[in-house]
Order: C-alpha cells, then structure tokens, then sequence
C-alpha cells in the first residue's frame, strides 16, 4: 500500500519493508525478533501510522514507517486457526473494526484506536462457545453505522448493525423467516446516501435486496419471478444501480436499478394516505386517495419506467407485462411510492 511517498508491502519470511521507487530506498522497516515467521497483511491506513495483522499468529501491530515505531498492539487469545484476524480491517474514523476471536472462542467485532487498551470486543452475538462458522465480514458504512454480515448458531447468516459511538449491535432483519430458509449472500455490502444493497436468499433463490436501514424498510427486488436471478458486480452511478444477473429467460445480462424509485419507510410530514387495489392485479388498478393523484406512474423492478397516467384513479394495466411492479404517485405536490404484482 502506498503511504507518505512510499510503498509498503511484505516479502515472504522476511518482514515488512518499504519503497520510495528507488535501490537506496527499498529498505527493510521490521522482521519478527523471535520467529521467522512474519507476515504482515491487511496494511490499512489510519493516518498517523499503518494497522497490520501477522499472518503467522493474527496478532495486531502498527507501524510508522520505522523499526522502532513498528510494534505490537495486541496479541490476540489464540494461533492463527482459531483467531479469525481477517477479512481487512475496516476504518471508521480513527479506529478499525475486524473479527477477532475472546477467551470463550467465538468470533466477534472488534475494534482498535492502534493502542493495547483500545483494542476490544464490541459485539456478543454468538454465546454458544466455540461457534466460529459465521465470523463478521463484508462491512459498510451507512447512516453512522456499520453495517455487516455474521451470524448465530441456530439463525444462520444474517446482516447486523453495529453503533460505533455506543457498541450496541443489533439485527437488521431476519432473513431466514422472510425468506423460509437460510440464506446464502453472494456479494458485498455496497451503500449510498439513501440504501445499502446486497444479494441473499436461499440456496437456489438468491436475489437483489435494498434496505433504509430499518427492519420495515428493507425490501427484495425480485428480477425474474421463476428463476433465480443471483446478481452480481454491484456498481453505483449517477443514482443508479449497475449489476449482471439473470431475468426472465434471457440469460446473464446488465440490469440497471433507478435507486431515486425505490420505496424507502422513512415518515413524511403532512402524509396523504392512500390505497390501491386490487393486489395482485391483471387489467385494472384503482386508487383511493384522499386527494386526487395527479401523475401516477408504473415502473419495474428494476427502475425502468412502464406507464404513465394522468389525473386518473382507474389505471389499465393490460399492456404492462408480468412481475412486481412500483407505482409512483404525485398527490399535492408530493411523490408517494408502493408495490403491487402485475398478474
């Protein structure tokens, strides 16, 4: 990694070393005193100095560019096969989270601001000892939290949320129930300003997923309603969501999400309350509203725009083809967003 004009990286069996691109200064900052074996990994930059983990033993360390100001942080509970030091360390401010295993062998969230007594567990989801099967990885950060991917014995994998001002964790959902099964995720965490984005489900049904944060606000959007549509290559731009997946008999291809569509459970003042029926529906969609609606527009899962409607409480949906759909209601100057499934 590049840090301060020069490069950091580790040479096998023989410790950390750095360059500024030239002979004379390609030197050798720091090799384990007492053992061949250092290996630094995940050089993460906090700053003021570099984090590192040892990939002989998992122990935390911190250097500054020097021999003397390369050290330990902490040296964890366990060897390499039972620490779990992994998956890089992830900054949120001047401290890095990461999994590390405690005294009862599970693996947890743990943090560090680079000092021996600021290096600590932050989160207790496991409690069954020695249950180590779904360690915390694929973080983000979103809304002043971190969120995350682990798991307990008995609830499989599931997304938590951590805060980091207080430590408390939390679940974000409980996708086993919503989905009947455990759930499987096939890529990362990826977040805007608005929703984090990831792929779950069960083994052979994994789909795209969106969430506001809260448990009401987290959503499937099913691609294909028969086929799983496994998405992949997550890519945000311009407001907009970029991945490959599979839908509807076409085969493997590029879908884009409009993320200025999705539905989001945030309350608005001065909300108009409105209703549409019937659901599912076939050839018309009706909708009762305390005012008027004057636009109503019909999208696709993916964002792609479908319908228009003027003034109108009575929509014909005949042309518009099969799947979960995304009505979009201006009322009094205001937009309104639900879902219903086109028969």
């Amino acid at each position: 990694m590049e840090w301060k004009g020069n490069l950091y990286f580790k040479v096998y069996s023989e410790g950390l070393w750095k360059t500024d691109g030239t002979p004379a200064g390609t030197v050798l900052i720091k090799e384990y005193d007492f053992n061949p074996e250092f290996d630094p990994k995940y050089l993460t930059d906090m700053g003021d100095y570099i984090l590192f983990s040892n990939a002989y033993n998992e122990d935390i360390w911190r250097t500054d560019g020097t021999k003397d100001g390369t050290v330990m942080v902490k040296k964890m509970f366990y060897s390499a096969s039972q620490n779990n030091v992994g998956h890089y360390f992830f900054r949120h401010g001047n401290e890095a989270f990461f999994p590390g295993s405690n005294p009862a062998n599970n693996t947890e969230m743990w943090k560090t601001n680079g000092t021996e007594a600021g290096t600590v567990q932050v989160s207790e989801i496991e409690t069954d000892p020695g249950f180590i099967a779904f360690y915390p990885k694929r973080r983000v950060a979103f809304k002043n939290k971190i969120f995350y991917l682990g798991g307990k014995n008995g609830l499989g994998s599931q997304i938590y949320i951590l805060d980091p001002a207080t430590g408390n964790t939390k679940l974000l959902v409980d996708l086993k129930a919503k989905t009947g099964g455990e759930v499987y995720f096939q890529t990362d965490l990826i977040a805007n300003q608005k929703f984090i984005f990831f792929v779950g489900g069960r083994a052979f049904d994994r789909e795209l997923w969106y969430s506001d944060g809260s448990e009401a606000g987290t959503f499937e959007i099913k691609i294909s309603p028969s086929d799983e549509s496994t998405p992949e290559r997550l890519t945000f731009y311009k407001d907009k969501l970029f991945f490959f997946a599979n839908g509807n008999n076409t085969g493997h291809e590029p879908h884009v999400v409009d993320v200025t569509q999705l539905i989001s459970s945030a309350k608005e003042e001065n909300k108009i309350e409105f209703t549409h029926f019937p659901n599912p529906a076939q050839d018309y969609l009706l909708i009762e509203s305390e005012k008027e609606p004057e636009t109503a527009e019909i999208y696709d899962a993916t964002g792609r725009l479908e319908a228009t409607y003027i003034e109108s409480g009575n929509l014909d949906i005949k042309t518009i083809q099969p799947g979960i759909k995304i009505l979009k209601l201006k009322i009094n100057n205001q937009f309104y967003f639900s879902r219903f499934i086109k028969l």
